[in-house]
């Protein structure tokens, strides 16, 4: 077995993990309020990545792998995109996911201020 492809299932669970914890963490961030700027940090982190990096590194080092591997089946889109798709038959495209990440980066800006 080629070792690129152990890496490409790792490489989706470490962006679907870090998607999970964008969302999931807006709401602890309404809750936990010492939580606010950790947030705040990361929402930063995920919207510069997105506006430098098109697309994310690491939808460009999965396809690299894939390539490579041979295991074919890299995508142009977003890896949100892609796997909403392939998952749950859901077709969004970068616009709407770029709209999203831009919202809670808006909504986490007001969280800060928030008192």
């Amino acid at each position: 077995m080629n070792k690129a492809k152990i890496f490409i299932p790792a490489i989706i669970a470490i962006h679907t993990a870090w998607a999970a914890w964008v969302v999931i963490s807006l709401p602890l961030a309404f809750i936990f309020p010492h939580y606010r700027s950790i947030y705040l940090a990361l929402i930063l982190f995920t919207t510069v990545a997105g506006l430098m990096f098109r697309p994310c590194p690491l939808t460009i080092w999965e396809n690299r792998l894939r390539t490579n591997s041979g295991a074919g089946g890299s995508y142009d889109d977003s890896c949100v995109s892609h796997y909403l798709k392939q998952w749950f038959n859901l077709t969004l495209p970068r616009a709407v996911v770029q709209t999203l990440i831009f919202v809670l980066l808006a909504s986490s800006i007001i969280l800060i201020f928030y008192k």
